[in-house]
């Protein structure tokens, strides 16, 4: 009898969103530093990061 093994591979769906955007609610962790970014409204905009000004994120 064979089968095939689940091997547990990650799938990379993450996103790249820069300040200015409006990409819905959710947590955006910035791609220079790691802050990380909450939005908590659909209408809210993405911010620069607190941290160290850079301007693109990831989710």
């Amino acid at each position: 009898m064979s089968f095939i093994q689940n091997t547990n591979r990650k799938e990379n769906h993450m996103s790249t969103h820069t300040t200015g955007e409006k990409p819905g609610k959710g947590a955006y962790t910035c791609k220079a530093c790691g802050q990380v970014v909450v939005l908590d409204d659909t209408n809210d905009v993405l911010p620069p990061c607190p941290k160290c000004s850079k301007t693109t994120f990831k989710k």
